[in-house]
């Protein structure tokens, strides 16, 4: 009988079922909720999920036999109905809410069934224990209980337990006839079972036989079977259970109710029960009479003992006697259902109560679930009344409607709900429900055990056919759950030895053992087709069982025979009556059976069978049960039996081989796996892996090997996950009834946790345990790998080189320069990003004989590199002479040479329509096609798994469209409403590209191959006048070396259809495609010797010896130019030289030859800068072209030579030999192969925005689109996994957790980590350590895979971050670009690291391989880059505006903080114009030299970001037909900026090259004239979080805590009401509340003081804006009496103080003390440590807690300097300057914008002159430290240095001579001429510094002593006293002036009050400097 058996429905036909659903459906069911749901802390029901996913478990497979992974909503069909329910408006939330409150209602009922149980309580009111309510429902343990012997329990650990069930029910028989006749004797007995199948072939007595196919393996032996009943035909007390019933054979056992059939044998059953107890083996006998004449009674009749010294068995009745107890039908509704005594004196009824209705407590799920019955005719019944009633018509009800999801499709439909309880039991996390689950489930085997019957009868013992089996999985799945709870526990997975108690890590040893006879089974099947006279000999080739035994079972005839036997039966099954059709079903039953058990049994010998044929047979005896109900309306009774738990088994050990074969099948390198046979040891090979001849270190490597590789297929994982899942279960089995772990349980149990991991089960890792890996496995892997051609790079180099070359020269071979900032010409020079570093470079940097030359040499050299780079382009292609035009021509057009000659041409084939219908093929540009490449993203896998999962049939090949196909087809498609939007954009094709897929066999195919990647590629093709964009699906096969160009859709208006020329696939080996793709045509070369040497000779290849590079060799060594070059005094053919003068107009009179090399550069690799990569060649060339352009200095041919020649290296770049077409694969050379795709890409897509500008495309709407290769970057996994490798060596700095899946907890993946920043940071310098590491360095493969994890992530972060898609994304919140560039800056000290330690040659560093991509080409105009750059941009303008106005607010750029409460218009045109219209105010006329830089300075610094962003926009704005968002503000900004350039600096040389340099156009359309949106928000942050408790809390805000207060000081200033103001002030005194609650916090911290770096820096800038805030509020007109605010002054606490400051230093102390390592010889060191060398009786220290740190003063750093430096800014500058360490250079960095933050909020007159030094100097001389203002153009200075700056330009625009800027600032003012002083600009000034000087006096209310604060004010008032007859005298205004710049009482009285808690140590109690002189307070 099956579980719960309306479950196995799958099909939408009524099927009748007559299955005992009333006895535990309600069970079974409710255990299914709970195994899948969870209770959370707050007390709600949730469905349990990973990874924020509901959690998934294999369930069946599709229609192609790929396993299928679901939910548990998938599976029920209440759950499926709400989550595809149509919904309008918010539909996920209500989809969700729905869902939700679906399971919540399923649980609770499930939970109602569970408290049925469990929710007891005793006399005391106190809840029974679950396992005592559980022992109460245990008869065996009831009547076993009482005698000296211990109980027989089911569910004892100590207690080894077989309850035994013969092979036929006839042996039932056989042992009731003969114990109840007394006729019967011992020799019919004997003859009865042989004749049953139970013949005499056991030789001992314990059972341990092994047998050959017909042996009762796992089955009691016969002779103690014989002997019990025997024993009890003797015994009184058991006789009479068998005798007085139906005395006459002849007629029928009584039965109760024939509808129960299945749930007992007879009258009477019985249970002989095997107990291993201390070593003592017993077998007991357990009867139970359910005959109404004698009353309802069950026993334990007596035990049989197998006596250890003689082996025989006798009697134990003095522990195990005779014990019985009458049961009764329990009918009574009255009685109490809810309680259950501990010690019953009746059998239990398991709380249900039957009549016309069932009263069940929580049945009402059935109705709750959506469950559907009908009553024979088809009509739907009506069942449900309430939570705990149905009505009794369910029990003989059809299934129909709407189903549960059990394995759905094919013949696999028997399928039973353990499988699925197990799963997801093993899946959830919360080990409360799996205690739970278990708790029901061993109520539900009492209840299969002990049955009741429907009309409430008790039937004692279950017995007949199918409850072996049934019982057999629901004890498998208890120690299953139970193994699952101790593999949680902390204590339990060591061996039992060490284990405290074993009742705390219990196994439940309990097997239900039957025997399958297979010979027996075969031979009846064989006679019952020979009786139908069916010609079996001719089409089986058997005529009896012998010859299945011969011919079959031993060879590979296997699945064929049952294949055929399959079809033979349906094409006769109309001859079989129901009963042989029933025993045929039976027959095969046990077969399957039978052969399960014995592959599972590690003593069965000669097993000739594998899995896969069993599961093949499985699936045969299931397509015969459908055959027979679809046919007959039979229903077979089918029952298979799970395999055994034995780890040394045939079984187990071929698993083990299959799970290894698809997990090497997946590694990206070749790993070989030797299995030695003689010594049965698994022998990784060494040399595959590279690490160790050890086997458990090689172990180790290749379970590494999984961790770091990919699968690129989702149904290939499922597939290895359901393998190890069973393998692990079977070693959790043993482990815990054994107490020792099984062989290879280690391996399995990391192979487990690793395969897990990928799968996002990452908390279902278990402890692994040691063992030993001894495997006999007789296969080979991986002997067939084809190892990758080393083939150099020496062409590619060479063509880069001239690309380079070619950029950087006019078509004369002049080398274009431009003028200086001193106007001397100098070679065109780019600012690059290098390794995080932004570096000019020009072409002197990139070609090595460039380097050193100046003037003419370097003109000459460059003028013949360039000569030669032209023959080296020119010679790609046939080209001949003219001699009558005495010029070179090309055989045909260069470009139409390339797409003729180019992959994509060949693999797409595309072609155009005309308007006649005709075809015209074309040819294909690779620059006009889009790739994106799988990288088996969630997409990729959703995609293949979709097309493995579904068949090919009529009905769908006559589908188009993917919303056509059937529903349930559609519901496989594995979709995520959480989607991305990149994926979401993608996902309507790929759709239709599975569909397509499915329809095309050779498609499908592919997709088989676990190793399968593919690309889609896009490209736009004509019908008549229409533009078709195209789609075509090409799929790369790396195990065959084969492509699949599978077909071709056509989207039209958003709709995808299959193309008519291009659908049927064509396929290409890589080696072909790498011949089609020549992207040339000219192979014109030869080899010559010269001196015994062979040299290669073709025009152009001695280029690369020409600009002076070395190469190397591939045995490392290193040849220069003139080694592998030929100098032309010793080889000059005179024949070749002329043709080419002749051609080309070049001379071959160089140094080498420029036609000639030696043949082995072939075999080289060129040896390149570590800064001057291909990357770094290919971004130069490309910023060249874009300078060149943008100053009219590349005409079109120049332009043309660099496209021709680009995409050249574009083409070749897209193929190679080895790996075919570009796609997708785990490696480091995948990864490169993809990238320099994409640079080559980008200098296509330059060259289009350059062709499309100069064309004026988009007034004819002909611009060239752009295009890409693209692919999703796995950030999260691949940062994990890097760490996770770096964890083996260093686990106390890297903390993350084998399960990890999310990074946004840094700490959890880093010591001391609070952000990815320091993640990175972290990790690089652990790693550098590690590799330094004298015990246990970090080998090598280990360090090329946590560089190339890093690499990954970075670059996902950058992707990311650039890309419009991902605008909100978490993950990038809170980066900046300068977060960005100082991790590339780490990663390149990494990279470098590692090529030190390993590179022993050039041709080695993973530096030529792993690189970060530069995305600048690719960024969105609507990404979070441009997003911040925006916003940083309009920051930067209002600096200007604010150094104008000196507003106190100092208000940036203002934002919504409510997304849901706007008060400002996100769209910021008219705000736009009003910035324009400022702009355009500026000025700098008679401002002093000073004044005027700095202004130039900013100006030009807000055009070059402007500038950047506007490339951005004009790239897009091409592509367009309307112009992209925020364009108007970006090109109206811009313009209006350079306009006031070149208004203001028109004679400057830097601004001359700006003004020229400016694009005013797009296509031909003024950029001033733009119309567009200009929203600009940021909601992408504001939407996602509780805005107040971010800024103020979380130290990720960093970016947006000057937008959130400057919201707040913008809405301050416009409060309108007094009401509206009151609300502020109590807003601000709740965030100073927040903040003084952190700043308590901070202080309390006992830990490392490194752990709160990020947090110190975040307080800093929170208490710093709102004290901005503060006096925003004290300067505003607010009442005078309400002084309720204060500053926060961190000076005036001195332990806050202490700490921060104590963070600060130890970075700066660790830093130098680093580099002071590093570069000794900088330093005069007297002792070895920075610590050591600090004068501390003079120095300043700092404390936090109990750490106390000392910092270096300027005399400290002066003694141990051996330069000369006068200041601590020279010293600064003198140590970056020799710093190498990268690591400690973001520590000084850190340190210095720590510092720049505690200067800032220090009060101006309280400032150290030499701390603002220090932050200026740095920021102008290292590019590193360029940002530690924040992106701020504010002057930081002092308050002397403000008002001298303020007072030099006042004197300069009043014309006063320079000899007054040393007076007095009132001195100045007064000497002013008084028509002069009336001018508005001077006027502006004095203003702009009475405003600054105000403002600082109201900033130090508060924060300074009373006594400096009145010093403060006289001096203020002393100044406008001393200027107030001139202001007077000459300012119609000047009453409103005086009022406005007059300090009001509000603030006098604030800082009365507040100065009142100034601390003695404040340094604010000193006086203030107003002289030249600064304060002496604490400045830092």
């Amino acid at each position: 009988m099956k579980l719960f058996c309306y479950f196995i429905f799958t099909f939408n036909y009524i099927y009748q079922i007559y299955c005992n659903l009333h006895n535990y459906g309600n069970e079974e069911l409710s255990a299914l909720i709970l195994a899948a749901g969870l209770i959370d802390g707050n007390g709600n029901i949730n469905i349990a999920t990973i990874n924020n996913r509901w959690i998934r478990v294999l369930n069946g497979q599709n229609r192609q036999g790929q396993p299928r992974l679901e939910t548990i909503v998938n599976i029920v069909p209440s759950l499926r109905t709400q989550y595809y329910m149509r919904r309008p408006g918010n539909w996920r939330t209500a989809r969700t809410n729905a869902v939700n409150g679906a399971f919540s209602n399923l649980y609770r009922l499930a939970m109602r069934t569970y408290d049925k149980y469990f929710n007891i309580r005793d006399d005391q009111g106190n809840l029974i224990p679950a396992n005592d309510i559980i022992n109460s429902y245990d008869l065996f343990r009831y009547l076993t209980t009482g005698g000296n012997g211990v109980p027989i329990s089911l569910f004892d650990p100590n207690m080894s337990k077989e309850i035994y069930y013969p092979n036929d029910d006839k042996i039932n028989d056989d042992f009731i006839d003969f114990i109840k006749y007394k006729d019967q004797t011992e020799a019919t007995f004997k003859g009865l079972l042989n004749r049953h199948g139970f013949p005499d072939n056991t030789n001992n007595n314990n059972g341990n036989n092994n047998g050959n196919n017909n042996s009762n393996i796992n089955s009691i032996p016969r002779n103690i079977f014989i002997e019990i009943a025997k024993e009890c035909k003797q015994r009184v007390e058991c006789k009479k259970y068998f005798e007085n019933h139906n005395l006459n054979p002849r007629i029928d056992y009584y039965k109760p109710d024939k509808k129960d059939d299945n749930n007992f044998k007879s009258e009477v059953n019985f249970n002989i029960v095997k107990t291993v107890v201390n070593g003592d083996t017993r077998y007991h006998l357990f009867t139970a009479d359910n005959k109404p004449t004698t009353g309802q009674r069950m026993a334990h009749q007596f035990a049989l003992k197998i006596d250890k010294n003689t082996n025989e068995l006798v009697t134990d009745d003095i522990n195990y006697g005779f014990k019985e107890r009458l049961y009764t039908y329990n009918s009574n509704s009255n009685s109490n259902t809810n309680s259950i005594d501990l010690i019953p004196n009746r059998l239990p009824n398991y709380g249900k109560i039957y009549g016309d209705t069932i009263r069940d407590s929580g049945i009402g799920i059935f109705h709750a679930a959506d469950l559907e019955f009908s009553d024979s005719k088809g009509n739907n019944i009506n069942y449900h009344i309430d939570d705990n009633s149905v009505s009794a018509d369910i029990i003989d009800a059809a299934f129909t409607g709407d189903y549960l999801h059990v394995k759905r499709w094919g013949s696999g439909s028997y399928n039973y709900v353990e499988e699925l309880i197990q799963d997801f039991v093993r899946i959830n996390p919360n080990t409360n429900t799996k205690t739970k689950v278990l708790n029901l489930l061993k109520i539900l085997s009492t209840i299969k055990l002990f049955p009741i019957n429907r009309n409430n009868k008790f039937l004692g013992l279950s017995a007949g056919a199918g409850h072996p089996e049934e019982l057999s999985r629901i004890f498998n799945l208890i120690s299953t759950v139970q193994a699952s709870i101790n593999n949680s526990s902390p204590n339990c997975r060591i061996v039992r030895r060490k284990r405290a108690f074993l009742n705390n890590c219990p196994c439940n040893i309990l097997k239900i053992k039957k025997s399958y006879d297979i010979e027996r089974n075969i031979s009846e099947l064989i006679e019952k087709f020979k009786e139908k006279n069916i010609n079996i000999k001719e089409i089986l080739n058997v005529d009896n069982v012998e010859d299945y035994f011969n011919n079959i079972e031993n060879d590979e005839n296997f699945d064929d025979f049952w294949e055929n036997l399959l079809n033979l039966y349906k094409d006769n099954s109309r001859q079989f009556t129901t009963e042989e059709r029933n025993e045929i079903v039976r027959n095969i039953n046990e077969v399957v059976n039978g052969y399960k058990d014995r592959i599972s049994d590690s003593k069965s010998t000669n097993v000739k069978i594998n899995e896969n044929n069993i599961s093949n047979l499985e699936d045969a005896l299931n397509n015969i049960g459908d055959y027979n109900r679809d046919e007959f309306n039979e229903n077979n009774n089918i029952n298979v039996v799970d395999y055994n738990k034995d780890s040394k088994s045939k079984y187990f050990k071929e698993k083990l081989l299959k799970v290894l074969k698809k997990v090497l099948k997946v590694l990206n390198k070749p790993v070989r796996v030797n299995f030695n046979n003689e010594d049965s040891n698994l022998k990784i090979d060494p040399k595959s892996i590279g690490d160790s001849d050890n086997i458990d270190e090689s172990i180790d490597n290749f379970v590494n090997g999984v961790k770091d590789s990919e699968v690129s297929n989702e149904n290939e994982l499922i597939s290895i996950v359901n393998d190890i899942d069973e393998l692990q279960n079977i070693n959790d089995y043993e482990l815990y009834s054994n107490g020792e772990p099984s062989d290879n349980s280690e391996l399995v149990s990391k192979l487990n946790n690793e395969i897990h991991n990928k799968f996002g089960n990452e908390g279902n890792g278990i402890e692994v345990i040691s063992s030993e890996n001894n495997l006999i496995i007789d296969d080979t892997i991986g002997n067939n790998v084809r190892i990758n051609k080393s083939n150099t790079d020496f062409e590619k180099i060479s063509n880069l080189v001239a690309f380079a070359i070619f950029a950087a020269g006019d078509k004369d071979g002049k080398l274009i320069k431009e003028k200086d900032s001193n106007g001397n010409l100098i070679p065109i020079s780019i600012p690059i990003m290098i390794n995080g570093e932004e570096k000019v470079i020009s072409i002197k940097d990139v070609v090595p004989d460039l380097k050193n030359l100046e003037g003419k040499d370097l003109d000459d050299k460059f003028s013949e590199l360039y000569d030669i780079a032209l023959v080296k382009y020119s010679e790609q292609f046939e080209n001949y002479y003219n001699e009558e035009m005495d010029i070179g021509y090309f055989n045909r057009n260069p470009e139409e040479t390339i797409k003729q000659q180019n992959v994509m041409t060949h693999l797409l084939k595309p072609y155009n329509k005309l308007e006649d219908g005709k075809i015209q093929r074309f040819n294909i540009a690779p620059k006009d096609v889009h790739i994106h490449v799988s990288s088996d993203d969630y997409l990729d896998k959703a995609f293949k798994s979709f097309i493995l999962g579904i068949e090919s049939d009529d009905d769908i090949n006559n589908i188009e469209k993917f919303n056509d196909l059937p529903e349930n087809i559609r519901m496989q498609w594995n979709s995520d409403a959480e989607l991305p939007e990149e994926y979401k954009s993608r996902e309507p094709l790929y759709k239709a590209m599975a569909l397509y897929c499915i329809k095309s066999s050779k498609c499908k195919e592919y997709f088989k191959d676990d190793t399968t990647s593919f690309n889609v590629i896009t490209y736009d093709s004509q019908d008549n006048d229409k533009t078709v964009v195209n789609h075509s699906l090409v799929i790369n096969d790396d195990t065959n070396k084969a492509t699949l160009s599978a077909f071709t859709l056509n989207e039209i208006d958003n709709e995808f259809r299959l193309d008519e020329m291009h659908n049927n696939g064509e396929e290409f080996t890589y080696e072909e495609l790498y011949i089609l793709n020549k992207n040339g045509d000219n192979d014109n070369l030869s080899k010559i010797k010269v001196d015994d040497n062979e040299y290669t000779k073709i025009p152009g290849i001695g280029f690369l010896a020409a600009c002076g590079y070395d190469i190397e060799k591939m045995d490392g060594t290193v040849l220069s130019p003139s080694e592998y070059g030929l100098n032309n005094d010793q080889y000059n053919d005179a024949s070749d030289n002329e043709i080419i003068e002749k051609k080309f107009g070049v001379t071959n009179n160089g140094k080498f030859n420029m036609n000639v090399v030696k043949s082995d550069v072939f075999d080289s690799k060129v040896v390149l800068s570590h800064e001057i990569d291909e990357s770094i060649m290919k971004e130069f060339g490309k910023k060249i072209l874009i300078r060149r352009h943008e100053t009219g200095t590349l005409d079109d041919e120049e332009l043309q030579t660099l496209s021709i020649h680009s995409e050249a290296m574009l083409g070749r770049d897209l193929c190679s030999e080895e790996g075919g077409l570009v796609h997708y694969a785990d490696d480091k050379n995948s990864q490169t192969r993809f990238i320099n795709v994409k640079e080559s890409m980008n200098i296509q897509n330059v060259l289009k925005d350059i062709d499309n500008d100069r064309s004026k495309c988009l007034t004819n709407n002909k611009c060239s689109k752009k295009k890409q290769i693209s692919k999703s970057f796995d950030v999260e996994g691949k940062l994990i996994s890097a760490l996770q490798t770096l964890k083996k060596y260093d686990p106390k700095n890297i903390k993350v957790k084998e399960d990890e899946n999310d990074i946004s907890v840094p700490k959890e993946l880093c010591e001391n980590a609070n952000s990815l920043m320091d993640v990175i940071k972290i990790s690089s310098q652990s790693y550098k350590e590690q590799l330094q590491n004298s015990e246990t360095p970090i080998t090598e493969s280990d360090s090329e895979t946590f560089i190339l994890g890093i690499s990954e992530a970075l670059n996902g972060l950058n992707y990311r971050y650039t890309n419009s898609y991902y605008l909100g994304h978490d993950s990038i919140r809170s980066l900046t670009q300068d977060k960005l560039n100082d991790m590339a800056f780490l990663f390149a000290d990494i990279v470098e690291s590692h090529d030190k330690k390993f590179s022993t040659s050039n041709s080695n560093k993973i530096s030529s391989s792993v690189k970060l991509i530069d995305f600048e080409s690719n960024t969105d105009s609507q990404s979070k880059f441009v997003n911040d750059k925006l916003h940083e941009i309009l920051d930067n303008v209002s600096d200007l505006f604010n150094e104008n106005n000196q507003e106190i607010s100092d208000i940036h750029t203002v934002d919504n903080m409510d997304i849901n409460n706007k008060q400002y218009d996100d769209d910021r045109s008219e705000e736009i114009n009003d910035i324009v219209e400022n702009l355009k105010q500026i000025t700098a006329d008679n401002s002093d030299d000073e004044t005027k830089e700095k202004l130039k300075n900013n100006l030009i610094e807000i055009h070059n970001k402007l500038s950047q962003l506007e490339r951005i926009f004009d790239r897009e704005n091409t592509q367009q037909e309307n112009y992209v968002n925020n364009s108007e503000m970006v090109y109206k900004l811009n313009q209006v900026i350079v306009d006031q350039l070149n208004a203001l600096y028109g004679n400057d040389e830097e601004v001359n090259k700006i003004v020229k340099q400016h694009k005013s156009t797009i296509n031909g359309i003024n950029k001033s004239e733009v119309k567009s949106s200009n929203v600009l928000t940021l909601d992408h942050v504001v939407g996602k979080v509780v805005v107040k408790d971010y800024i103020l809390k979380n130290h990720e805000s960093k970016p947006y805590v000057r937008s959130y207060f400057d919201n707040m000081k913008n809405s301050l200033l416009y409060a309108d009401s007094d009401e509206e103001r009151e609300r502020f002030i109590k807003e601000i005194q709740e965030i100073k509340n927040i903040i003084d609650e952190r700043i308590e916090q901070f202080k309390s911290y006992t830990d490392s003081p490194e752990n709160h770096y990020e947090e110190a820096d975040h307080l800093i800038e929170v208490i710093n804006n709102y004290n901005s805030l503060v006096a925003t509020e004290l300067d505003s007109n607010v009442k005078e009496d309400d002084m309720g605010i204060k500053y926060i002054d961190i000076n005036n606490d001195r332990v806050l103080n202490n700490r921060l400051n104590y963070i600060r230093v130890a970075k700066f102390n660790k830093a130098i003390e680093a580099i002071m390592e590093q570069n000794p010889n900088l330093f005069n060191l007297k002792k070895q440590s920075l610590k050591e060398n600090i004068n501390k009786k003079y120095a300043e220290s700092y404390q936090f807690g109990e750490y106390e740190i000392f910092e270096p003063r300027t005399e400290d750093l002066q003694e141990i300097i051996k330069d000369v430096v006068k200041s601590k800014s020279d010293a600064i500058i003198t140590i970056t300057d020799a710093a190498t360490n990268r690591y400690q250079l973001i520590e000084l960095k850190q340190c210095e914008e720590m510092k720049y933050k505690l200067i800032v909020h220090e009060s101006s007159f309280y400032r150290k002159a030499e701390d603002v030094d220090e932050i200026n100097r740095l920021t102008k001389h290292n590019k590193l430290f360029k940002n530690l203002k924040n992106n701020s153009l504010k002057n930081l200075e002092t308050h002397e240095e403000t008002e001298n700056r303020f007072k030099n330009d006042i004197a300069a625009s009043a014309g006063l001579s320079q000899d007054i800027k040393n007076e007095p600032i009132e001195y100045v003012i007064n000497s002013i001429d008084d028509e002069k002083m009336n001018n508005n600009k001077i006027k502006e000034k004095v203003k702009r510094l009475f405003q600054f000087k105000k403002n600082e006096v109201t900033k130090a209310s508060g924060v300074v002593s009373a006594q400096a604060f009145d010093l403060i004010l006289n001096h203020y008032n002393s100044f406008m006293g001393s200027t107030e007859k001139k202001l007077k005298a000459t300012y119609n205004d000047y009453n409103d002036f005086s009022k406005k710049n007059t300090i009001s009482n509000k603030i006098n009285k604030f800082s009365k009050i507040h100065s009142r808690n100034i601390h003695s140590e404040n340094p604010h109690n000193n006086p203030p400097k107003f002289s030249k002189n600064p304060g002496t307070g604490n400045h830092h």
